[in-house]
């Protein structure tokens, strides 16, 4: 007879298996790293004399304080993006898939247009390269 804790400990190990290999390894919802943003942006545009500075990191600590984004990957293969920045939403809905460690988001924006977004999943997060900016950046998403 074999022993119901030996079952258990199976059935735990296939079932974590599938939950964290294929789709289901990226399915979840990412929240805006606002830290990694801010110190990006500090890097990128603290160009002021220095008896400006305290005054140029409380303004980028406001301005960032105003952002948030949101991706929802659902298991059934739908997503949603939301960003917030300035007052202003984007938002993105549609589909998902997972390519080796690239996750592809094919929706429509709130203009209708159609777009894809390509990510990079890694360790828990995604993240989002902005090259078309004035200043290139990458906006990292944590899982929740």
């Amino acid at each position: 007879m074999r022993s119901p804790s030996l079952l258990f400990a199976f059935v735990f190990v296939c079932g974590s298996f599938v939950a964290c290999s294929g789709k289901g390894a990226a399915a979840g919802v990412y929240l805006l790293d606002r830290s990694n943003l801010r110190e990006q942006m500090a890097a990128n545009g603290v160009t002021a004399a220095p008896q400006d500075r305290e005054e140029q990191s409380q303004m980028l600590d406001k301005i960032v304080a105003g952002m948030a984004g949101r991706i929802e990957l659902k298991a059934d293969g739908n997503a949603e993006l939301q960003f917030v920045a300035a007052g202003k939403s984007v938002e993105t809905r549609g589909t998902w898939r997972l390519v080796g460690s690239t996750v592809a988001i094919d929706g429509t924006a709130q203009n209708g247009s159609r777009e894809t977004k390509l990510l990079q999943l890694h360790d828990g997060s995604l993240t989002l390269e902005q090259p078309g900016q004035k200043v290139p950046m990458k906006l990292v998403f944590h899982r929740q």
